[in-house]
């Protein structure tokens, strides 16, 4: 009878718990235009430390990370070149090697291509013949412990 009343309890317990939601979307931060031959860098920010930065890859192509992972860094710019140029180039640096990012760069037609640092100071995303429009950029902490980071795109 006891075990009857402690599941009893324990469902009772859960029902009233309030629901995960999941994280709300990020607020994109526009950090500029880039017309041909331009080029625009801008501070990404700072993280602290939380286990949840080292989620595991999931193996899912390009996974949005950022639905699970806060904080979770969004950036616009526009590509405004009139004339096609061969290629953009979005890169990440960061001081400490060892502090693992990782970037997600998605084109206006919402194609998107993702990278981790895997202990290096730096990375870049490229798109050949990159169309004009809003590109988006999503940055999120893969093992990175109190760690800073910039950006650039040309």
């Amino acid at each position: 009878m006891h075990r009857i009343a402690r599941l009893l309890a324990a469902v009772l317990l859960v029902a009233t718990l309030p629901a995960i939601a999941p994280a709300a979307p990020k607020a994109p931060v526009h950090v500029g235009s880039l017309t041909m031959e331009a080029a625009t860098f801008w501070d990404g920010g700072h993280v602290g430390s939380d286990p949840t930065y080292s989620l595991p890859f999931t193996g899912v192509p390009f996974p949005d990370r950022c639905a699970s992972v806060d904080p979770c860094f969004v950036y616009t710019f526009d590509v405004t070149a009139t004339s096609p140029t061969a290629r953009l180039r979005v890169g990440l640096d960061t001081p400490a090697r060892d502090d693992g990012f990782e970037m997600t760069l998605i084109s206006p037609a919402n194609v998107a291509a993702s990278r981790q640092n895997s202990n290096s100071y730096s990375m870049e995303l490229f798109a050949n013949a990159p169309e004009t429009g809003t590109w988006t950029v999503k940055v999120v902490p893969v093992s990175a412990d109190h760690a800073s980071f910039r950006m650039r795109a040309k």
